[in-house]
């Protein structure tokens, strides 16, 4: 038992090492998809849209958990309707989340879910414009 305790010592050393690694990583992930958002969100300024709400999601929320909380909300919002009339999805939130680049800062559902609504979005823009 004398052996053990010093190497369980080491390996609770090298875990909180490797804890503290991966939490910057994930943080430096996280910081990179809210530079992509702003960018995105300077690229609505082109024509003439400031996604307001979204911007105050971010601000609140940070941008992942504010794109999450997106995908899965069950409705289109009034930005997606406004970025699919101007032929844009690929500055929405369900673009960004299927970008493997931010793999990992999603899970299965929420990709499933940006996957539904960009597909139903393609397949039937009218009606997705149409919901409020």
């Amino acid at each position: 038992m004398v052996v053990t305790e010093p190497r369980i010592a080491v390996d609770l050393r090298l875990l909180a090492k490797l804890r503290g690694k991966l939490g910057e990583e994930a943080h430096v992930l996280e910081d990179g998809f809210k530079d992509a958002c702003v960018e995105a969100i300077d690229e609505c300024a082109a024509f003439g849209y400031d996604p307001t709400a979204w911007k105050a999601m971010i601000n609140r929320h940070g941008a992942a958990e504010a794109a999450r909380r997106l995908v899965v909300s069950g409705s289109f919002q009034d930005g997606f309707k406004r970025l699919l009339r101007e032929g844009r999805l690929d500055l929405t939130v369900e673009f960004a989340i299927l970008n493997p680049k931010w793999g990992r800062l999603f899970d299965s559902s929420h990709r499933e879910a940006a996957w539904w609504r960009l597909e139903r979005a393609m397949r039937d823009q009218s009606s997705v414009t149409e919901l409020t």
